[in-house]
């Protein structure tokens, strides 16, 4: 993964970077996010929304909620759980992403359950300087997830610091991003590594979605920790993560995402 100073010196990485790449993408997202994942975006949201362990009434946050497709398969799985009344805020950078979200939501009839607004997922409090940021307190949300979002965000540990800061102590954090190959997980992975590092990091990573490699995900967000205004520290207790590799259009094997599950618990 390329370090902070590095990202900050590239314009295709930098804040300003990927806004413009999204405000680009905004009214053709979805389609291009299922064309360049094969369709398995959708069953990807399912997936974390089971592993969220999600209770009727909770407040789930959804990280880098583009416009609005994961909150909208989130409810998908927790109808069929038979919860009710959770209800979703999701969050994201870019306005006009959010926009399409917003008008996506209100024709499905979700208004009541998902909640889009503009958020810096780096600093959750960014609303007490800039009015058009939502300020978000400690110990806010029982769940917080991020799908696919790790890659567009300029210093990841500031997230994932922050999604310890707005967790209620027990909850969950589900987070599920593209990974580099690893040896012996797949049988063709020399192919695959191949693959990944001259198309799938320069070319669909950088180039297309303005995105950093997430490779160490896991590693970073399982160091992490978080201290309140008492002095108590928080991590990230490990309950799942796992690597899985699929095929991508025509059998080609360039499909390999992480997923991590932790839940906020104190600890010293």
């Amino acid at each position: 993964m390329k370090k902070i100073e590095d990202r900050k010196k590239d314009p295709l990485l930098s804040v300003e970077g990927v806004e413009k790449i999204y405000r680009r993408r905004a009214r053709h997202y979805r389609i291009l996010h299922h064309l360049t994942t094969r369709f398995r975006d959708t069953e990807w949201r399912q997936e974390v929304a089971w592993l969220a362990d999600v209770k009727s009434g909770d407040k789930v946050l959804d990280i880098c909620t583009g416009i609005g497709l994961s909150p909208i398969e989130y409810l998908k799985v927790w109808k069929v759980q038979g919860l009710r009344g959770v209800h979703i805020t999701g969050i994201d950078f870019n306005e006009e992403m959010l926009q399409v979200g917003r008008e996506l939501i209100e024709k499905l009839g979700l208004g009541e359950q998902i909640s889009l607004v503009r958020g810096d997922a780096m600093d959750l409090r960014r609303g007490e300087k800039e009015e058009c940021f939502t300020v978000f307190e400690e110990s806010t949300f029982d769940a917080v997830i991020c799908i696919c979002g790790i890659g567009g965000i300029e210093d990841p540990q500031s997230t994932y610091k922050e999604m310890l800061r707005v967790l209620k102590e027990g909850g969950r954090a589900v987070l599920l991003d593209m990974t580099e190959p690893v040896d012996g997980l797949h049988k063709d992975y020399p192919t695959q590594k191949a693959i990944w590092d001259r198309i799938t990091v320069p070319w669909v990573l950088r180039r297309f979605w303005g995105w950093n490699d997430p490779s160490n995900m896991i590693d970073e967000v399982e160091k992490v920790s978080w201290l309140d205004r008492k002095g108590n520290r928080w991590v990230f207790e490990t309950l799942i993560k796992a690597i899985r590799t699929e095929n991508w259009w025509f059998s080609i094997p360039a499909i390999t995402t992480a997923r991590f599950t932790g839940k906020k618990v104190r600890v010293g």
